[in-house]
């Protein structure tokens, strides 16, 4: 993946309990384009085991490491945890993905730290899908740090809520947007038509990481996710 991605990727989400098993799953992802190896579900994680998982993985990765108050399962430090994702980068992730609420100076070093790897900022809102205007301006703030890519995933309380993600995701090149939610599970499937870069899913149902993601399997096999492109009529 070069620059802005022009193509949506399928990502499939590594969230495995111990490093040994994330490898496996890693592994596992060969027929994805991308894996994004969320490091805040590894209780053993260390700097070694990063390396090595970085050393041995199959395709390129997304190294995510998400504090609780974003939807994450890390409990350590602050410090450590940014340490980890700076690591990351000296260790060339393909992508380190942070979050915007991480703020200013955090954002500020990891972008300066980076060599060969990709920045995604991201923003997760849990409760709500807020107001088209109001995810612009998140959009723009994200993107105001010149990242590689920006992120932005809502809590979708009606189906309704899609066409605000689907009117966002207009005219960005550097945008993944999706609704979390069963209900709005349109959002993964049709993420090529309207032009997100990047669609997450999981290894295998029974292992999401959000309410609503689907198995790559199921997006392949049940939906034709290889056959859709902006063009697919609704």
């Amino acid at each position: 993946i070069e620059g802005k991605i022009k193509m949506t990727k399928l990502c499939a989400v590594v969230n495995a309990g111990t490093s040994k098993n994330a490898l496996n799953e890693l592994i596992k992802c060969k027929t994805c384009d991308i894996a994004e190896l969320r490091l805040d579900y590894i209780k053993d994680i260390d700097e070694k085991k990063l390396k090595k998982l970085l050393e041995k993985r199959p395709k390129e990765v997304i190294v995510t490491c998400r504090p609780k108050k974003s939807g994450g399962m890390f409990i350590g430090t602050e410090q450590y945890r940014i340490r980890l994702l700076k690591k990351a980068l000296d260790f060339n992730a393909d992508y380190v993905d942070i979050e915007l609420e991480s703020g200013k100076e955090v954002i500020d070093e990891l972008l300066s730290s980076r060599q060969k790897s990709k920045i995604i900022i991201s923003h997760h809102d849990f409760l709500k899908t807020p107001d088209l205007e109001e995810l612009e301006l998140i959009y723009l703030n994200a993107n105001s740090y010149s990242p590689d890519n920006v992120k932005i995933a809502t809590f979708a309380n009606s189906i309704n809520d899609s066409f605000k993600i689907f009117k966002l995701l207009q005219n960005k090149k550097n945008l993944t947007a999706l609704c979390m939610g069963i209900k709005v599970q349109i959002t993964r499937i049709l993420a090529k038509k309207f032009g997100s870069v990047i669609a997450y899913s999981s290894i295998k149902s029974g292992d999401e990481s959000a309410l609503g993601q689907l198995s790559f399997k199921e997006l392949i096999e049940e939906y034709n996710f290889n056959a859709i492109t902006p063009k697919t009529r609704l």
